[in-house]
């Protein structure tokens, strides 16, 4: 008997060690390959939103009311299983227009993004690009947060300027009766990017002629300030002012600035719900081109009207970006649906493998380990008062009579 119960503590405490390295061998090994960004991937999130277009081409002529247009946009995400790697996924994004561009405006795009499978992490590639040029997305996120998101701040990548901004934890949240997280950032004045400008139908230039129209427009006749000047302009002063045919070239500068607000299904990462992303595009014409021009006007600002025009190109603060569109868009019902879908059914799965599985063998461990030391603590304290009596009792016989 003695034997038995000394044997059954022993197997206890080498079950108790077996589980609790199992369980460090799952965290270790399996769970790095288990818990990964999955192959096969699969993903439709449609939106819809409108652009309002906020001034003239060149945005010295503001549109007031702004101009409004509705439109929708199909996106959908497919892994490129074929360029997976042990550490690596590959996954495309196409965005597509859905009827005619708002105002001419293609918000269509192209993306291919590369990231390590366990963190989500967007990593350095060749093949992570942009409308077909490659673009460093690394220590940021895009399509899917961390597995296991915390309520802290990421850096999620913007594709029109080429970098990342910081959004931050706001709330718990739910989308489809998914637990969720609610995220939110924005960043401010950006230069966006030459070829996204290009893809988007945004012209890179424009002429004299034409900005001298929609200064016009505005109030602000070129031709008569040059009109009125001209009696006392110099031969060299004459001379600036050839250099400028209604043919010259001027070039066009875009910027932007974003909004972001977004729901996170936290332990799968999944991005469930985009619930508003408001996109603002600043144009900022050349104006150093003009500058000869404007010096010339200023020495003969002892015109009441050349001074009057003057007062009112300043006014216009001519060299500061002028907001051209508004873009806001958010993600459709269907888009909602299929995303908590996805990510819905795997959240338990999740959870027992990176947690549950792992706490419960290191329990059940910690338990048989203690309770083999109890069996064999019993036994030893069994064995010791055996031997007590045992010297006890031999010591009552030999002082009998």
């Amino acid at each position: 008997m003695a034997k038995a119960r000394n044997a059954v503590g022993n197997i206890l405490v080498l079950a108790g060690v077996g589980m609790v390295l199992f369980a460090l061998l799952w965290w270790g090994v399996a769970v790095r390959r288990i818990a990964v960004f999955p192959s096969g991937f699969d993903l439709e999130t449609p939106s819809e939103g409108t652009v309002t277009r906020l001034a003239a081409k060149h945005g010295m002529l503001m549109l007031s009311p702004g101009q409004k247009e509705e439109f929708g946009l199909g996106r959908s995400l497919s892994s490129m299983d074929g360029d997976y790697r042990s550490d690596i996924a590959v996954v495309q994004e196409t965005i597509k227009a859905e009827g005619p561009a708002p105002f001419g405006l293609d918000l269509s795009q192209q993306n291919v993004y590369v990231m390590n499978r366990r963190s989500c992490e967007n990593v350095e590639s060749s093949m992570s690009t942009t409308a077909g040029e490659v673009v460093d997305r690394s220590g940021s996120w895009s399509i899917n947060f961390p597995f296991g998101a915390k309520k802290e701040s990421r850096n999620i990548f913007d594709n029109c300027v080429g970098s990342s901004f910081s959004v931050h934890y706001v709330r718990p949240s739910s989308a489809d009766g998914v637990a969720t997280y609610l995220f939110r950032g924005s960043h401010g004045f950006r230069p966006l990017l030459g070829y996204v400008a290009e893809s988007m139908g945004l012209p890179p230039q424009t002429t004299y002629g034409e900005l001298k129209a929609e200064l016009l427009a505005m109030g602000l006749p070129v031709d008569e300030l040059v009109r009125n000047a001209s009696p006392g302009l110099t031969a060299e002063e004459r001379a600036a002012f050839e250099q400028f045919p209604d043919s010259r070239t001027v070039s066009l500068n875009y910027s932007a600035k974003t909004e972001w607000e977004a729901e996170v299904e936290p332990v799968t990462g999944t991005i469930v719900n985009l619930r508003n992303s408001v996109t603002h595009i600043y144009v900022n014409t050349d104006v150093q081109t003009f500058l000869p021009l404007f010096e010339i006007l200023a020495n003969r600002s002892e015109d009441p009207a050349v001074l009057q025009y003057l007062s009112q190109v300043d006014q216009q603060k001519l060299t500061e970006p002028k907001e051209l569109y508004r873009v806001e868009y958010r993600w459709t019902t269907r888009a909602v649906r299929n995303a908590t879908d996805y990510a819905g059914p795997r959240v338990a799965p999740m959870r027992f493998v990176t947690s549950y599985l792992m706490t419960m063998m290191l329990l059940l461990g910690a338990a048989f380990f203690v309770g083999g030391f109890v069996v064999r603590r019993k036994e030893h304290r069994s064995a010791v008062e055996t031997v007590i009596f045992d010297d006890g009792a031999e010591a009552g016989e030999e002082e009998g009579p």
